[in-house]
């Protein structure tokens, strides 16, 4: 009776196939010393191969890496028509325009309350400043160019942001509103 070829493939931890070729080649599949010694000349043959080139890959590893590369240039384009994707340099324009407001209000803040805290009393100074502070926050929050973004992305006739070259995009999925204290 012949050997059972699935057996002797588990057992030499190959595939059927391969053993296969080894009856075909002539080997005796009764004698598990000729097929120990086929296989590990077979797999000396092909461990000796020259390496690739560093830096090389092969065309299957090229062709996944182009198949990931497609699948997530669409997935970022579904998210920035949704609105979830914004490009970073608009946001990266919104942020320097918020600093640009805040530094220009904070700056101004001593000269226009100077003769609005003459006179008063430590509390009430810090009564005033805190007033004041908590006006500039609702205002740079209700006027905040982030907020704006975030609403001209989610609505549909908007157009996309112009593509920088740089490949980045900034998620505003979970980017809550800045709010004021009360």
């Amino acid at each position: 009776m012949p050997p059972n070829i699935s057996k002797l493939s588990r057992d030499h931890s190959t595939s059927r196939e391969t053993i296969r070729r080894l009856r075909d080649h002539g080997i005796d599949l009764s004698d598990t010393a000729a097929i120990t010694a086929a296989l590990a000349a077979s797999r000396a043959r092909r461990s000796s191969a020259p390496p690739s080139p560093p830096g090389s890959e092969s065309y299957a590893d090229a062709k996944r890496r182009r198949a990931t590369a497609d699948a997530n240039l669409a997935e970022m384009k579904a998210a920035q028509q949704m609105g979830k994707l914004i490009d970073l340099a608009t946001v990266e324009q919104a942020f320097a325009e918020i600093g640009f407001v805040l530094r220009a209000r904070l700056l101004a803040l001593p000269s226009n309350l100077v003769a609005e805290l003459e006179g008063l009393s430590g509390a009430q100074i810090h009564k005033v400043l805190q007033n004041h502070v908590h006006q500039l926050l609702h205002d740079l929050h209700e006027n905040s160019p982030i907020e704006k973004l975030t609403t001209a992305a989610t609505t549909p006739d908007t157009a996309a942001p112009k593509d920088t070259g740089r490949g980045q995009r900034v998620d505003t999925g979970d980017v809550p509103p800045c709010h004021a204290p009360a």
